[in-house]
């Protein structure tokens, strides 16, 4: 079990890039292949990084899969 991070306003999930940076995918198959954290505290702590002050649950989600 693992967890992805969905932004809500855009619909699309946090996923690393080529160059050890993080983009977004629409793709949420992408994200579960290579954007999943093992667990829901490192998944938050990567979109907080990744968003600067966006708020979970209001800004972006963490599902759970």
């Amino acid at each position: 079990m693992g967890y992805i991070v969905k932004f809500t306003d855009s619909n699309t999930y946090l996923i690393p890039d080529n160059d050890d940076w993080m983009t977004t995918t629409a793709s949420k198959e992408l994200a579960i292949e290579i954007g999943q954290s093992d667990d829901k505290e490192t998944a938050e702590l990567t979109a907080h990084s990744f968003s600067g002050g966006m708020t979970v649950g209001i800004d972006f989600i963490l599902e759970e899969v």
